[in-house]
Parts: C-alpha cells; sequence; structure tokens
C-alpha cells in the first residue's frame, strides 16, 4: 500500500513536470493493459482525494479512450462511472450542463454493465444514473432507477449498494414531495439503510444516514 501511494506521488511529481501528453504516454508503456487501466483509475483517484478534480477528470477520460481502443467494457463502465462520479461532486460542474454530461456519462455505463454479469457494479450503475437525475430534478427518472436498482440489489445480495440505494431513494422522495410513501416507511427504509451500513463497516453511510435522521425528526 505504502509502495503503491509512493508510486502515485512520483506520477504527480512528473506529470507536473512534463504535462498530461507525457504523463499519458508514460502509464500507457505498463506491463499490460490490466496494469496500464489501474494506473488511470489510481492515479485518478489519487488527484481526486487531493482535490485536483479538472486533473482527475481529464486522465479518467483518457483512460476511457484507452479501455475503448482495448475494447475492454468492464473497464470502460467503471472509467465512465468514476467520470459521472467527480461531476456531480466538482463544484465547477454542478451547473445544469455538467450534470447532464455526468448523467451521459452515466447512460452509458449503465448500458454497458446491464450486458455484464456482475449485478452488483450494475446496481451502482443504476444508483449514479439515479443520482444524476435527482440532481437534475428529474425525480420521477430518478425515482424509477432507484427502485429498479433496489430490486435488483435485492435480487443479487449487493449489500453496500443496497444501502446507498435506498438512502438516495429517499432523499428523492423527500426532495419531490411524494406523499405516496408514509413518513414512518420513510424513516423504516432508513434504518434498514443503516443496519446495511453497520454491517459494512460504511461509516460515511452511517454518517449520512444520522444526519437525515436528525433533520427528519426536528
Amino acid at each position: 500500500m505504502k509502495e503503491r501511494e509512493t508510486y502515485l506521488e512520483s506520477l504527480y511529481g512528473d506529470y507536473l513536470k512534463q504535462g498530461y501528453e507525457e504523463t499519458f504516454a508514460q502509464i500507457e508503456r505498463g506491463p499490460d493493459q490490466h496494469a496500464v487501466i489501474n494506473d488511470y483509475l489510481d492515479f485518478a483517484a489519487y488527484l481526486s482525494e487531493n482535490e485536483y478534480i479538472d486533473e482527475s477528470i481529464t486522465f479518467l477520460e483518457n483512460g476511457l479512450k484507452y479501455a475503448e481502443k482495448m475494447e475492454n467494457l468492464p473497464a470502460q463502465s467503471v472509467f465512465l462511472n468514476n467520470l459521472a462520479t467527480n461531476l456531480t461532486s466538482d463544484p465547477e460542474e454542478s451547473e445544469t450542463a455538467g450534470l447532464r454530461k455526468a448523467l451521459e456519462y452515466a447512460r452509458r455505463a449503465t448500458k454497458i454493465r446491464e450486458n455484464l454479469p456482475d449485478r452488483t457494479i450494475y446496481v451502482k450503475a443504476l444508483g449514479q444514473e439515479g443520482y444524476c437525475n435527482y440532481l437534475l430534478e428529474d425525480f420521477e427518472e430518478a425515482l424509477s432507477l432507484f427502485n429498479k436498482a433496489e430490486k435488483i440489489a435485492r435480487e443479487n445480495d449487493a449489500g453496500n449498494e443496497l444501502g446507498w440505494v435506498l438512502f438516495h431513494k429517499v432523499l428523492c422522495v423527500i426532495e419531490s414531495g411524494d406523499d405516496s410513501i408514509a413518513d414512518e416507511e420513510v424513516i423504516a427504509i432508513l434504518e434498514e439503510a443503516k443496519d446495511i451500513f453497520k454491517n459494512t463497516d460504511d461509516q460515511d453511510g452511517i454518517d449520512e444516514i444520522n444526519a437525515l435522521l436528525s433533520e427528519l425528526q426536528e
């Protein structure tokens, strides 16, 4: 783990000296396709964690091009999903145009994952697409996607992904003003999500649930 972190820090230093194109080439000189894809993903995550969101997006976009060239569908879906995540978390991209771009990436990821065997990652893709629609205030479409993701997650024991789908489903219900779900049911859904997060040791999820429960109980 420490060795990997040191490598990413060194790669960042190289990027500062030589810019994008040389760093893309450096990554793509990796020993095999798997190593190249992991380097793109890990370096983009490193940049994002250090709040270099624009740079992270650029490396994800080029990593996506590489995965497309290699015809690696699972990798393409991961790059697309991560691009959607970065775009929805970047304040500079939080306007409608940026969110629509995120939705486009999320839809592409969902389409790819629909025909691949890993149902947990398909649930994640559906949830990401739903979240983009939620941010664009298309609550009907968002809720439809969250309900579909919930069904597949329950059928395939998707664990932590089910917790996040339930959490975002509740946010969607609240923001849309949908009164077809009683307050007691909303609380029950959140408590179920909280139990899932406890079982998977997802402290971020637990904190999000507790904050929302506190708001609802005020």
